[in-house]
């Protein structure tokens, strides 16, 4: 009996451990291999990185995430009140304010496709790079104010776009790289999420500080809390590994030149239909918190003339909403389901554009106030605002997943920059297009053929 077992250990076929790929199955994978007849049968690959069962992949998620948060928050620091930034900062005019915010989405335009090729290659030192311009950008922000200089100012504005440009391309990487397939949608929800979520607290800026003393404090304060982010990428962020298998089960080459990939990616209609598309929604999205304390407020002729304290909370709803559903999808939305998700969050980011056009326009909202005063039309801004969020920000996690998805074996810092890349520069061009005359119907009209193009992506 032992010299029979031991013939039959002899002539069985080794045990061989198939390459991963990213069909979603639990905690493993999909692999299909012939079988002597040429038949594909389908296997379930039992081995997978350490990464994906590592407690140290949330370690690494949180300390993003803590980084992404606080460079969202700095953004706001000037952006919410400009009547206070204007006097802080030694009477400058508004349209050198609106620079401190245009300035670091004009560094992320610029400065994200250098980046995003050193990002490929030395992630753990661009990551590094990212906290350290974020803890420099927010103590230049406190001398600006103690002393008054708007020209230390826009350098922090700087220096916080060059940590922005870093942080979004790292959107896709951290979830691909340290998650489990059925763990990547959460995971890239709260990566993204985390970001919004800072710039949802930094929106509620204008009910805490509203004087020059106030401004001071709080810009010391907000410096020892970016510092702490060091502490906190030091302890918990780690490069994410290299991804030895393509989806096609073959070997992987991290070290390919990466313009190789990226003209196999502008070669690709379907990826560029997406990525185009998903970009404009995300920078309708941006314009829209961007203007709509302009256009709520008391600022342009024939406006709905809300007080600040009132288009705070309007902002505060679209993001808030924003981030609450963007984690929901990234929790509940499988692979299978994201496309008729994203179709939807279209239709409804259409829904509530049109609407939200439609009710800022003077005769309309003109009869609404006879009719019900301001409050019946604030009542109705309110959950609008929401709505809108839910479908513009929260669609942003599933885009990205997507582009990862007809990106193939390209780099997640390529195919996930490549969409927040555009987001940025969609999110500058309707920024300036949204005004007082055109209101919100460049981007109405933007997402309306969005609509229609999104049928055939």
């Amino acid at each position: 009996n032992n010299g029979a077992m031991r013939e039959k250990e002899h002539t069985e076929e080794p045990r061989v451990n198939l390459p991963l790929v990213t069909d979603e199955v639990g905690d493993g994978a999909i692999v299909g291999s012939p079988d002597s007849d040429g038949v594909m049968k389908t296997l379930i690959s039992q081995q997978m990185p350490a990464e994906w069962a590592s407690p140290r992949r949330y370690g690494v998620l949180c300390a993003f995430a803590f980084n992404a948060g606080a460079n969202a928050f700095l953004f706001m620091d000037f952006a919410t009140s400009e009547t206070l930034s204007k006097h802080v900062l030694g009477d400058s005019t508004d349209a050198e304010i609106q620079w401190l915010y245009s300035a670091s989405l004009v560094t992320v335009v610029v400065a994200m496709p250098f980046l995003a090729l050193l990002l490929t290659r030395y992630n753990w030192f661009c990551s590094l790079a990212s906290v350290a311009f974020n803890v420099l950008g927010a103590w230049l922000r406190y001398i600006s104010v103690m002393q008054g200089l708007y020209s230390v100012a826009l350098v922090s504005s700087v220096l916080i776009g060059a940590a922005a440009a870093i942080i979004v391309c790292s959107y896709a990487i951290v979830p691909e790289r340290w998650f489990a397939p059925a763990q990547r949608g959460i995971a890239t929800a709260v990566a993204v999420q985390s970001n919004y979520l800072g710039w949802a607290l930094g929106s509620l800026l204008p009910l805490c500080v509203d004087s020059v003393e106030s401004m001071r404090s709080f810009c010391f304060y907000q410096a020892l809390v970016v510092s702490a982010g060091l502490v906190v990428f030091l302890i918990g962020y780690r490069a994410p590994p290299k991804a030895e298998y393509s989806q096609r089960g073959e070997a992987r080459d991290e070290t390919a030149a990466a313009w190789r990939s990226l003209t196999r990616l502008l070669g690709d209609a379907r990826f560029c239909v997406h990525v185009a598309s998903c970009a404009v929604l995300g920078g309708v999205s941006f314009a829209i918190t961007a203007v709509q304390d302009l256009i709520f407020g008391d600022d342009c002729a024939d406006s709905l003339d809300f007080p600040s304290s009132q288009t705070t909370w309007t902002n505060f709803a679209f993001i808030s909403c924003g981030v609450v559903s963007g984690l929901l999808l990234g929790a509940f939305v499988v692979r299978r389901s994201q496309r008729a998700a994203l179709l939807g969050l279209f239709s409804l980011s259409t829904l509530c554009l049109t609407a939200l056009s439609l009710l800022t326009t003077p005769a309309i909202f003109s009869q609404l106030r006879k009719d019900g005063g301001n409050d019946f039309i604030y009542m109705l801004l309110v959950p609008l605002m929401g709505l809108l969020g839910a479908g513009s920000l929260g669609f942003i996690g599933i885009a990205i997943r997507i582009a990862v998805q007809l990106g193939g074996d390209a780099n997640e810092v390529l195919t996930g920059g490549a969409l927040e890349w555009l987001v940025q520069g969609f999110g500058a061009l309707f920024g300036q297009i949204s005004n007082c005359e055109m209101r919100f119907l460049p981007c109405t009209i933007a997402v309306l053929l969005l609509r229609t193009s999104r049928e055939h992506a």
